[in-house]
């Protein structure tokens, strides 16, 4: 096991240190993937990287903090951006406008998508609003109470 896992780490770091990652100004953890590209948010806060990235300063400091695991974590950065945002705007009085929006823009960006032909649980969002099988609602109550015979 331990072979497998030293096996690994030879293999990420040759990647890492590939003349691709030393032509790139920016680590190749902060290159964008299908994952961390696919809202908008994430799309933008990558944007201003790529623009400071080419600072050649903001270079030097990438290839130091490299090495250091939460640092150099995109996550981390994203924080410290927000953070610096939040600070701003709470020396100007609107802190807890920028952290109640920041929370709603978050619960919007994960939300999410329905796989095709997936119901949903509420049967309000199906087509012909279809139940899931083995849902017991009121109808089915009041035929059980009843001793009503079942209806489709």
């Amino acid at each position: 096991m331990e072979e497998k896992l030293a096996e690994f780490r030879r293999q990420k770091h040759a990647q890492f240190t590939s003349d691709k990652a030393k032509n790139n100004p920016l680590s190749p953890k902060f290159i964008p993937t299908a994952k961390n590209r696919e809202n908008a948010f994430v799309a933008f806060i990558h944007r201003v990287f790529r623009l400071l990235a080419t600072f050649t300063i903001v270079q030097k400091f990438l290839t130091k903090i490299e090495g250091v695991p939460v640092i150099s974590n995109v996550y981390f950065l994203y924080f410290i951006l927000w953070l610096t945002g939040y600070l701003l705007f709470l020396e100007h009085g609107f802190g807890i406008v920028y952290l109640t929006s920041s929370i709603i823009g978050i619960i919007f960006c994960n939300l999410g998508t329905r796989e095709e032909g997936t119901l949903s649980a509420y049967s309000v969002f199906n087509p012909n609003f279809e139940r899931l099988q083995g849902t017991f609602s009121s109808d089915d109550f009041e035929r059980n109470v009843l001793h009503r015979p079942k209806v489709d």
